[in-house]
Protein backbone atom coordinates (compact mmCIF):
# COMPACT_ATOMS: atom_id res chain seq x y z
CA UNK A 1 0.00 0.00 0.00
CA UNK A 2 1.37 3.43 -0.88
CA UNK A 3 1.73 6.06 1.79
CA UNK A 4 -0.61 9.00 1.59
CA UNK A 5 0.91 12.39 0.85
CA UNK A 6 0.39 14.74 3.77
CA UNK A 7 -1.03 18.07 2.60
CA UNK A 8 -0.86 21.22 4.73
CA UNK A 9 0.72 19.32 7.61
CA UNK A 10 -2.48 17.36 8.39
CA UNK A 11 -0.63 14.22 9.42
CA UNK A 12 -3.33 13.06 11.87
CA UNK A 13 -6.02 13.06 9.17
CA UNK A 14 -3.72 11.19 6.79
CA UNK A 15 -2.96 8.57 9.45
CA UNK A 16 -6.68 8.15 10.14
CA UNK A 17 -7.43 7.60 6.45
CA UNK A 18 -4.52 5.18 6.16
CA UNK A 19 -5.70 3.24 9.23
CA UNK A 20 -9.28 3.07 7.90
CA UNK A 21 -8.00 1.78 4.55
CA UNK A 22 -5.98 -0.91 6.32
CA UNK A 23 -8.99 -1.95 8.40
CA UNK A 24 -11.17 -2.17 5.28
CA UNK A 25 -8.56 -4.32 3.54
CA UNK A 26 -8.32 -6.64 6.56
CA UNK A 27 -12.11 -7.02 6.65
CA UNK A 28 -12.14 -7.96 2.96
CA UNK A 29 -9.39 -10.52 3.53
CA UNK A 30 -11.26 -12.05 6.50
CA UNK A 31 -14.47 -12.13 4.49
CA UNK A 32 -12.74 -13.88 1.59
CA UNK A 33 -11.11 -16.34 4.01
CA UNK A 34 -14.51 -17.12 5.55
CA UNK A 35 -16.04 -17.69 2.12
CA UNK A 36 -13.21 -20.03 1.14
CA UNK A 37 -13.53 -21.99 4.39
CA UNK A 38 -17.29 -22.35 4.01
CA UNK A 39 -16.92 -23.34 0.34
CA UNK A 40 -14.51 -26.12 1.28
CA UNK A 41 -16.89 -27.24 4.02
CA UNK A 42 -19.79 -27.39 1.58
CA UNK A 43 -17.74 -29.47 -0.86
CA UNK A 44 -16.71 -31.84 1.95
CA UNK A 45 -20.36 -32.36 2.94
CA UNK A 46 -21.59 -33.26 -0.54
CA UNK A 47 -20.91 -37.03 -0.34
CA UNK A 48 -22.57 -37.20 3.08
CA UNK A 49 -25.63 -35.36 1.82
CA UNK A 50 -25.88 -37.65 -1.22
CA UNK A 51 -25.50 -40.70 1.04
CA UNK A 52 -28.25 -39.45 3.31
CA UNK A 53 -30.58 -38.94 0.34
CA UNK A 54 -29.84 -42.47 -0.88
CA UNK A 55 -30.48 -43.86 2.62
CA UNK A 56 -33.84 -42.08 2.61
CA UNK A 57 -34.68 -43.66 -0.73
CA UNK A 58 -33.77 -47.12 0.57
CA UNK A 59 -35.86 -46.53 3.69
CA UNK A 60 -38.81 -45.65 1.50
CA UNK A 61 -38.22 -48.77 -0.60
CA UNK A 62 -38.16 -50.94 2.54
CA UNK A 63 -41.47 -49.43 3.61
CA UNK A 64 -42.99 -50.05 0.17
CA UNK A 65 -41.92 -53.72 0.37
CA UNK A 66 -43.59 -54.09 3.75
CA UNK A 67 -40.46 -55.56 5.33
CA UNK A 68 -40.66 -54.37 8.94
CA UNK A 69 -37.23 -55.72 9.86
CA UNK A 70 -35.55 -54.04 6.91
CA UNK A 71 -37.50 -50.84 7.55
CA UNK A 72 -36.41 -50.74 11.20
CA UNK A 73 -32.80 -51.30 10.18
CA UNK A 74 -32.98 -48.69 7.41
CA UNK A 75 -34.52 -46.08 9.73
CA UNK A 76 -31.82 -46.72 12.32
CA UNK A 77 -29.10 -46.28 9.71
CA UNK A 78 -30.79 -43.17 8.34
CA UNK A 79 -30.93 -41.63 11.82
CA UNK A 80 -27.25 -42.43 12.46
CA UNK A 81 -26.22 -40.94 9.12
CA UNK A 82 -28.28 -37.79 9.81
CA UNK A 83 -26.65 -37.36 13.23
CA UNK A 84 -23.18 -37.91 11.73
CA UNK A 85 -23.92 -35.32 9.04
CA UNK A 86 -25.11 -32.83 11.66
CA UNK A 87 -21.96 -33.31 13.72
CA UNK A 88 -19.69 -32.95 10.68
CA UNK A 89 -21.59 -29.85 9.57
CA UNK A 90 -21.02 -28.10 12.89
CA UNK A 91 -17.36 -29.15 13.00
CA UNK A 92 -16.77 -27.72 9.54
CA UNK A 93 -18.82 -24.59 10.17
CA UNK A 94 -16.96 -23.71 13.34
CA UNK A 95 -13.67 -24.36 11.62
Amino acid sequence: MTDLKVIDGDREAAETVSQEAAETLNKKRRSQSDRERLSRAFIELEPDICGLVRAGELTSLAEDQGDDGLLTFALGQFQKMAEDLKQKYYELYRG
